[in-house]
């Protein structure tokens, strides 16, 4: 089973970013690289806070978005829901809907993580984080033409 494109897992963390001005491209709206940093955001503040990987490192090993309509920078905070949506031994997904102050969603995405050890090795995810990251799943985002 796969989210629906416009939604997210009701367990899902909801994290509120505040976008700058230098966001925004030529166009008039937030550049996709600013999504990326968005999604970052989000993503650091999840792990750091409440997922809270202790004595291991988190790499990131893929990424991939799916823009779904224009964002437009007008000052407002933006909602991220980030999800967990696949824990493998050594790795684990995690699933974005971004949201702009009107609750459009505008991109989604999925970032692959791996976690290492002190030797720069993938290590299994520890138990204890598992567990943590078990309370924010989800099914994983639906791309559009897959």
């Amino acid at each position: 089973m796969t989210a629906s494109p416009a939604s997210h897992p009701q367990q899902a963390a909801c994290v509120q970013i505040q976008l700058r001005f230098g966001d925004m491209d030529a166009l008039g709206h937030v550049n996709n690289v600013a999504v990326l940093r968005v999604f970052e955001e989000a993503r650091v503040r999840l792990i750091s806070g409440q997922l809270r990987l202790e004595g291991v490192s988190a790499l990131v090993a893929r990424q991939e978005v799916e823009y779904r309509a224009v964002l437009e920078y007008t000052g407002a905070d933006v909602r991220v829901h980030v999800w967990t949506s696949r824990i493998g031994g050594s790795s684990f997904d995690l699933s974005y809907a971004l949201e702009d102050h009107n609750g459009q969603v505008t991109a989604v995405g999925t970032t692959t993580i791996v976690v290492i050890g002190e030797g720069g090795r993938p290590v299994p995810l520890p138990a204890e984080a598992r567990s943590r990251f078990g309370e924010v799943s989800g099914p994983p985002v639906e791309f559009r033409g897959r």
